[in-house]
């Protein structure tokens, strides 16, 4: 595998980011959670919102169990590819890893970013892969 490949792969979008907020729910539910259903739908959490949720913003959606957010966080986490935030990360590295930060980008609307790669991203913002 040349080094190109490795520090530039050509990942795929997960399909979970093309959800609707109904789709996001039903998944929800899925996972055995739901009474939280309507609380996903109401505030119209789509794919591309969770991308975007972090334990910290379960409570103003209504959902304060803690233990229900770890799950929702670590499934959330299994479903996009992303690793947990390192809060206590080292300020020289990212916020997150370049996976995760191209996500995000990616949550946003517009056709620039939507057309927009993993390489492209990556080579954009002066990141490989692997970074940490």
């Amino acid at each position: 595998m040349s080094s190109d490949s490795t520090d530039y792969p050509d990942l795929e979008l997960p399909p979970s980011t093309f959800w609707t907020a109904k789709e996001v729910a039903s998944w929800i539910a899925d996972l055995g959670f739901p009474h939280y259903k309507d609380c996903f739908e109401t505030n119209f959490i789509t794919g591309r919102k969770l991308v975007l949720l972090e334990a910290k913003h379960f409570p103003s959606m209504g959902i304060t169990n803690f233990e229900d957010i770890k799950c929702f966080t670590a499934a959330i986490r299994k479903l996009l590819g992303t690793k947990p935030i390192g809060y206590f990360r080292n300020k020289s590295f990212t916020p997150r890893e370049p996976w995760a930060l191209f996500l995000e980008a990616h949550s946003r609307t517009g056709e620039k970013i939507q057309k927009l790669t993993y390489p492209e991203y990556l080579k954009m913002n002066g990141l490989k892969h692997g970074d940490p």
